[in-house]
């Protein structure tokens, strides 16, 4: 079984926004945004803070439903990947934009990176009845 690696980028009203890593141990996501200039990080700290604050974006040029619980925070010519489990939003990996529809392959490395972290982490704790 891999280590699960998590770490907060905003932790907000409703939600957290966390990273998480893959099998090895690598968080394709963070190392994704690092490497953006400081206005294109800028903007997606815009997005994390409304998610965390607001628990959703309704804007579909920012964020969207792509398929199968998979989401995209999207900037202009950039995606971060994700999914939702109970109160965090789970970053999987980045992209830069291509075409109009994501690639399979980026949506079966994001289902790959969910999987393992839902393989990895502890079931959650009851509130008892």
């Amino acid at each position: 079984m891999s280590k699960l690696v998590i770490e907060v980028v905003y932790r907000g009203r409703e939600k957290r926004v966390v990273w998480t890593s893959d099998d090895s141990g690598r968080m394709h996501g963070k190392s994704y945004y690092e490497k953006l200039d400081h206005k294109e990080r800028a903007k997606f700290r815009a997005r994390f803070e409304h998610l965390g604050n607001k628990g959703e974006i309704r804007n579909e040029e920012q964020f969207r439903h792509e398929v199968d619980g998979i989401y995209a925070i999207k900037i202009p010519r950039h995606r971060l990947l994700c999914f939702f489990d109970l109160r965090d939003v789970v970053i999987t990996h980045g992209l830069k934009k291509q075409k109009d529809k994501l690639h399979r392959k980026e949506l079966d490395k994001a289902r790959r990176i969910r999987s393992s972290y839902y393989g990895a982490r502890p079931a959650p704790k009851s509130e008892g009845i």
